[in-house]
């Protein structure tokens, strides 16, 4: 009997003790309702949304620059068109590189937010647009510098036209930077909205300033104009979020600036192979010649001076969390 007590007392000493266990998981779960389970079904839903979306943004964009360049190629003429599309290659050769900043920064801020880092994200974000600041003054002084000789070179009568193609190199390494920290942050219907807006106002411009009588000089500024309203409004979507800069000087960016050097190199690579045949053709033979090859390999266009927008569709995914069981 004494025994049969003893057991009967540790049994519900042990099943008080489990039921305690369960209360405090219970409320353990309620504290950190971020970390509790996401179902793999709602990010699968969730990427595919993101995806559709930025690739019905893409083919929007993709139909305006085919607008543009369609307009272009009737309004000015082959020789022309050469020009502009001589000047697009020369610019392509600095911007298709740089647009691997957009999937590093992408990279770097879904990482550091899908380990619950968020600040860290942010301040990462600063320092990287910070350097993309930097960066960007010795480049359009270079490529100032630079305009009077290239427009020789690549038999282009105005050099004022050369130094307005060249003001769009403002926006080489902040928008990429930019896009990215919206990419990395999710926030893909601004993303969205930055692919088309900027080729739908270049449509805009240019029909503006071709009716005031301009033709080379219209499409240029219109490229031009288009690329620093879409780069100031994507500083302006990530500016608020950027606005803390206490831990900015934790961040060591060498990791990642060895990593993206070898992506940017090969990118140079093959910007250069892609758009060198272009140059040497407006650099030796007639404007004529030039812009008929620049029609028949469809070159000249906006991937020249604008983002890429392809591209981004097939990174449109949405970072793991960290979930718990």
């Amino acid at each position: 009997m004494a025994k049969s007590r003893g057991r009967r007392r540790r049994s519900g000493f042990f099943s008080g003790r489990s039921r305690s266990f369960a209360q405090n998981a219970a409320v353990a779960s309620t504290q950190a309702p971020s970390e509790l389970t996401i179902p793999q079904s709602t990010r699968l839903q969730s990427g595919a949304r993101s995806g559709a979306l930025l690739a019905v943004a893409s083919g929007v964009a993709i139909v305006a620059n085919y607008i543009f360049l369609l307009a272009a190629g009737r309004l000015l003429g082959s020789d022309r068109y050469g020009s502009l599309a001589a000047l697009l290659g020369l610019l392509a050769v600095v911007l298709i590189p740089a647009q691997a900043l957009q999937m590093a920064v992408s990279r770097e801020v879904s990482r550091r937010i899908a380990s619950g880092d968020s600040a860290s994200a942010y301040a990462f974000a600063r320092r990287t647009l910070r350097l993309a600041l930097i960066a960007t003054g010795p480049l359009v002084v270079l490529a100032l510098v630079l305009a009077l000789p290239l427009s020789n070179l690549l038999n282009i009568d105005s050099t004022g036209v050369v130094v307005l193609a060249e003001a769009g190199l403002v926006t080489a390494f902040i928008a990429p930077v930019a896009m990215g920290v919206l990419q990395g942050t999710q926030r893909f219907h601004a993303l969205a909205a930055l692919y088309v807006v900027p080729f739908l106002l270049r449509l805009g411009v240019f029909a503006i300033a071709a009716a005031a009588g301009y033709r080379l000089g219209a499409a240029v500024l219109a490229t031009t104009a288009s690329a620093l309203v879409g780069t100031a409004l994507a500083f302006g979507l990530i500016r608020a979020p950027l606005a803390d800069s206490s831990r900015e000087s934790r961040i060591d960016l060498r990791p990642f600036l060895r990593y993206l050097a070898p992506v940017a190199v090969g990118l140079v690579g093959i910007a250069l192979l892609t758009h060198i045949d272009l140059l040497i053709v407006k650099a030796h033979f007639t404007g004529g010649e030039a812009g008929a090859a620049a029609s028949r390999d469809g070159r000249g266009c906006a991937e020249s001076v604008g983002r890429p927008t392809v591209r981004a569709v097939s990174r449109a995914k949405v970072p793991s969390r960290p979930v718990t069981g």
